[in-house]
């Protein structure tokens, strides 16, 4: 089966598969990298869909060097009149560089998102996909893990690598918002102990940090609005102390591996649920499967009482037949029927008499003399026998 022909049985469950089909082959038609496929699809509040992907890579130039980068973008079923879900997925060997554009989790918004069901018209995803081209050839969403750090800061420009996707589709990639909240994502926050927020914001009061700055350092990146830059900015580590630069740092490390460790239990639980969530539906199915046998059991078991009551019926039936003598069943009727009987017998006993001194005389049990006296005598009896089989039926009318 080819792509156009995948794509028009796989988007028939859609709102309108004409327009996502022609959006789609499009979109397919200039970035070659991308493919299609239909994946389980994982919201926020933990339901899934079955929605068409494209997953592979987009090209972009950065200072003067192509890159591709990594990216799975959703179809919604309401498309389009709800905007496509786009994703950056890094490889094993990169992480997400969050941005105006990007999140940690690799989402990405734009105000073309945002604008999107106010004139889903002249809106397509083949523009979109270009729009994001421009965006990450200024602003790279991923880049390579340093060798030496588990923790590399996302702050700096690092280099990027060309990047294939996954072979396998990673928990966090499936964590998504739904459509209803693209155009705006609501800020998402880990919390943590209230206690330890509050003893090291004694630390930095002591040391002349506001909390202000502190919390803004502490607190993980949220999701922006479309267009918009982040808040909060972190104080630059040039306007504190050595004191003040070393705790700065050692809370921004701790911060960081909170964030990691957050991340790590987010996706575990992602994964578990939708573990659950298959497993769900595979029970449903496993259910239907042995409501439909036990219904074919029950019919079955009613076609089997029906024959076994006529079986009963059919007994009850020759029980009333009287018994008949095998002799009289074996007798003809008339006196000539029992005397053709007997003819017909002895005929076939004079048929097997011959047939048994043949296989004496090559046996040489007899000679031939004698088997040519016995076999006329034999033949002789049989005419006269056949002679009057054929006058009695003659008689009686028979003609066969």
């Amino acid at each position: 089966m080819d792509v156009r022909n995948y794509l028009l049985t796989s988007l028939q469950q859609y709102r309108d598969p004409q327009r996502t089909f022609r959006d789609v082959d499009t979109a397919l038609q200039m970035y070659g990298s991308l493919k299609p496929k239909m994946d389980t699809y994982t919201y926020d509040h933990g339901d899934t869909q079955l929605l068409l992907c494209l997953y592979g890579t987009t090209p972009i130039t950065y200072r003067a060097s192509p890159y591709n980068i990594p990216v799975a973008i959703w179809i919604p079923i309401e498309y389009p009149m709800s905007p496509p879900i786009f994703y950056v997925r890094p490889t094993s060997n990169m992480l997400v560089r969050p941005g105006i554009n990007v999140d940690v989790s690799g989402f990405c918004y734009h105000s073309y998102l945002s604008t999107w069901k106010e004139d889903v018209v002249s809106h397509n995803l083949a523009e979109l996909i270009a729009i994001f081209q421009q965006v990450f050839g200024k602003e790279p969403p991923v880049y390579t893990k340093p060798p030496n750090t588990s923790t590399p800061s996302p702050n700096s420009t690092p280099p990027i690598t060309n990047a294939r996707m996954p072979t396998t589709n990673s928990p966090a990639s499936n964590k998504i918002s739904s459509p209803a909240s693209l155009s705006y994502p609501s800020p998402v926050k880990n919390t943590v102990d209230g206690t330890a927020f509050y003893n090291l914001s004694q630390v930095f009061s002591n040391l002349g940090v506001s909390q202000t700055n502190y919390q803004n350092a502490a607190s993980p990146p949220t999701r922006p609005s479309p267009g918009q830059p982040p808040a909060g900015q972190a104080p630059s580590p040039g306007d504190l102390t050595p004191l003040q630069q070393q705790v700065y740092r050692k809370l921004v490390d701790r911060m960081k591996e909170f964030k990691m460790t957050v991340s790590v239990d987010m996706d575990r639980l992602l994964e578990a649920n939708k573990q659950l969530n298959i497993g769900e539906h595979q029970i449903a199915y496993e259910h239907q499967v042995l409501v439909d046998v036990k219904q074919r059991l029950q019919n079955n078991i009613e076609v089997v009482k029906q024959k076994n009551q006529e079986l009963e019926k059919a007994v009850e039936d020759l029980n009333t037949i009287p018994d008949i003598e095998v002799d009289e069943s074996l007798c003809g009727t008339t006196v000539v029927y029992n005397q053709l009987f007997d003819l017909v017998a002895e005929d076939n006993a004079i048929v097997d008499t011959i047939y048994y001194l043949s296989r004496a005389l090559n046996s040489e049990v007899i000679d031939l003399a004698t088997f040519m006296k016995l076999t006329r005598a034999l033949s002789k009896e049989q005419f006269m026998k056949r002679a009057l089989v054929q006058k009695i039926r003659e008689s009686v009318g028979f003609t066969v």
